[in-house]
């Protein structure tokens, strides 16, 4: 027997919080679609790295589906500071929007 903590998963409010307001933000300003905002992310925030046996190396956007919720606060934050920093854009903290 295996007794370990479970984390909780990232909630529904995040994920449409992030969708629903940071990635659909950044897309508007970007003209780039809110897919490509989170592909962009994921590769900025979540980089995963894969060794094949053949010797090559790759890197991709590591999947959020199994972040948990701090995980993803954390990843959310990552992204609204790059917005802010890099292209200069003010994105509302969850608290601050009426996206539910």
């Amino acid at each position: 027997i295996t007794i370990e903590y479970v984390k909780d998963k990232r909630t529904v409010r995040q994920n449409r919080y992030i969708w629903g307001v940071v990635y659909k933000l950044i897309a508007d300003y970007t003209g780039h679609s809110p897919e490509e905002i989170h592909e962009i992310a994921k590769v900025k925030f979540n980089l995963k790295k894969i060794d094949l046996a053949d010797g090559e190396h790759y890197e991709i956007g590591g999947s959020t589906t199994e972040m948990d919720i701090q995980q993803f606060s954390e990843y959310t934050e990552n992204i609204r500071r790059w917005a802010s920093m890099e292209l200069g854009m003010v994105i509302p903290e969850p608290n601050q929007t009426d996206w539910l």
